[in-house]
C-alpha cells in the first residue's frame, strides 16, 4: 500500500490485493457490508496516522478506482461545520372579543367591566371587534365572554383589524406613557 499526500485536503492510497483482504474491503464475506465498513473505517484512521490528519470532526469521502492489481482510493478530507440551528419563537396571540350584536356593545359600554383597563371597538367586516389592550385582567377578557365569542388572533391579524377597521370608540388607560 503507498499513501500520496496530493493536497491538503487529498489523499491518494494504492492498494493490492493483499492488503484489501488486511482490510477486508471485500463482499463476498459479508452481504451487508459490515466488514467493509470496519476495515474501511480502519483504513481510514491508518492513512491518517500516516499523513497527520486527525480523523475527529472531519468529513472524509472516499472514491475507490479500479486499477490492475487492486484499487487506487482519492481521499478528500474536509472539516466538518456545525450547522446553524435557528429557532422560531411563538408568535403572541392577542385576545379579540368579536362582539354578537349591537345590543352586547351597548351593554358592554354601559357596564364598563372592572380589570379591562383600555379597549378600542372596530366594525370590521360587519361585525363588532373588541380589541382590549395587552395588559386587561383575565377575569375581564372572561367577562367579556358574555357578550361576544372571544378569539386569539396573531398580532397581524389584530393589526388588519387596526388598520381596515372602522374605529367606533376607543378607551385608553391611564397608565399611557408620555413622552
Amino acid at each position: 500500500m503507498t499513501v500520496d499526500m496530493l493536497d491538503t485536503g487529498t489523499i491518494l492510497v494504492a492498494m493490492g490485493e493483499g492488503d484489501m483482504r488486511a482490510y477486508s474491503l471485500d463482499f463476498s464475506d459479508d452481504p451487508n457490508g459490515g466488514g467493509v465498513t470496519r476495515g474501511l473505517t480502519e483504513l481510514l484512521y491508518r492513512v491518517g496516522e500516516m499523513c497527520g490528519i486527525e480523523p475527529c470532526g472531519k468529513s472524509w469521502l472516499v472514491e475507490a478506482l479500479p486499477s490492475k492489481n487492486g484499487w487506487l482510493l482519492v481521499i478528500s478530507v474536509h472539516k466538518v461545520r456545525r450547522r446553524k440551528i435557528y429557532r422560531v419563537k411563538r408568535e403572541k396571540l392577542r385576545p379579540v372579543c368579536e362582539l354578537y350584536d349591537a345590543d352586547s356593545l351597548l351593554d358592554i359600554l354601559g357596564r364598563n367591566p372592572q380589570g379591562l383597563s383600555g379597549y378600542s371597538v372596530y366594525r370590521y367586516r360587519d361585525k363588532y371587534m373588541l380589541l382590549p389592550e395587552l395588559y386587561s385582567s383575565d377575569a375581564a377578557l372572561r367577562e367579556l365572554g358574555e357578550y361576544g365569542r372571544m378569539l386569539r388572533l396573531s398580532r397581524v391579524a389584530a393589526a388588519r383589524i387596526q388598520e381596515f377597521g372602522e374605529v367606533l370608540m376607543q378607551k385608553r388607560s391611564r397608565r399611557q406613557l408620555t413622552v
